[in-house]
């Protein structure tokens, strides 16, 4: 996003202080209003949104991989605000952005069957976060944004609730400054709403958990591009804060880049969605919610086009007494020895 002079967009503040509402005019979409109650179910009040700050793919093969397709010059000026045409932020500037219904207080229960058996009990969850670099255990963590995956009463995946958050750089955090120059972030920004590691991180793995509830899983597992990358700095940030409650297996990932270059013949995101005939705007890449969003869509194809292979392979393990005809692969008897 180019700062407020090289467009010629208006930038107006406005705060007021008897309610403590901040208002940001800006070019882009909008941060969503804060969450009261950090304990609460999700509501079906979704706000239209996005990240509060554009900030690039979260690796640099992705970074290197987005220039190729005209990628915008890192060298432009960027504003470090709301991608939004309007960003209200009432009594708590450190709230998320949501995009979506949220996951639902408890899916059907054909559906939830469905769902925790598509993958042995593991619910997907998209995440994609925006860093000060390319370490984990010592470069800042700057967004994560996860984007939950739906499921339809036939079985067919779709995208779910997006949730983003900006993040405060941890004390001492490396902020390398060719990563910065991709992101065009300014991580002090005084309008920038960043929220602690540990209070990030906790509200997003409050909504995982009660998507896993609702469907009736047992963990969630990380789905992403080049997923190690997302994984490690997410487990970086969990020790690091001493989250205790991670819903993430700690280990095993969906990398999409793997998927695609075996369905489509592509590994670089915004071909592999070219060629699968999804929509790309390099004008909204390199943000959290939006890479995250894509990754999503292309996750959801290439399970959807596998469908038919996925219930061959059911019936097979069926016949071989792994699991139940009737009971959710999350509670179903599984030969330990295959267990990891």
């Amino acid at each position: 996003m180019s700062d407020a002079e090289s467009t010629g967009a208006a930038a107006k503040t406005t705060l007021v202080v008897e309610t403590t509402t901040i208002v940001v005019e800006t070019t882009h979409p909008a941060a969503a209003g804060p969450t009261a109650n950090d304990d609460a179910p999700p509501t079906s009040d979704a706000t239209a949104g996005a990240d509060t700050a554009p900030i690039s793919g979260s690796t640099h093969a992705r970074a290197v991989e987005t220039a190729t397709l005209n990628a915008p010059d890192a060298t432009t000026p960027t504003a470090n605000l709301s991608t939004a045409a309007r960003v209200v932020v009432t009594s708590a500037p450190n709230a998320p952005a949501t995009v979506g219904a949220g996951a639902p207080s408890q899916a059907s229960p054909n559906v939830a069957t469905l769902m925790s058996r598509r993958f042995r009990g593991f619910l997907p969850v998209v995440v994609d976060v925006e860093t000060g670099g390319f370490h984990s255990s010592t470069d800042a963590l700057l967004e994560i944004a996860a984007v939950l995956i739906d499921m339809e009463p036939d079985g067919t995946l779709k995208r779910g609730a997006t949730h983003s958050f900006h993040v405060k750089p941890f004390e001492g955090a490396r902020l390398d400054p060719a990563a910065l120059a991709i992101t065009g972030i300014d991580p002090f920004h005084p309008l920038r709403p960043a929220l602690p590691e540990k209070d990030a991180l906790g509200r997003v793995f409050r909504e995982i958990r009660h998507a896993i509830h609702a469907y009736n899983c047992r963990r969630a597992i990380l789905v992403g591009h080049n997923a190690a990358f997302d994984l490690g700095f997410l487990n970086a940030a969990v020790t690091r804060a001493d989250v205790k409650r991670n819903p993430f297996h700690p280990f095993s990932c969906f990398d999409t880049a793997t998927l695609a270059g075996a369905a489509l013949g592509q590994t670089v995101l915004a071909k592999a969605l070219a060629v699968a005939g999804l929509q790309w705007d390099p004008s909204s890449a390199h943000s959290a919610s939006y890479d995250a969003e894509k990754t999503a869509d292309m996750f959801c194809l290439i399970c959807n086009r596998l469908s038919d292979s996925f219930q061959d392979a059911q019936r097979r393990a069926r016949a071989m007494g792994w699991v139940s005809a009737n009971a959710p692969a999350a509670e179903a008897a599984e030969d330990p020895s295959l267990e990891s």
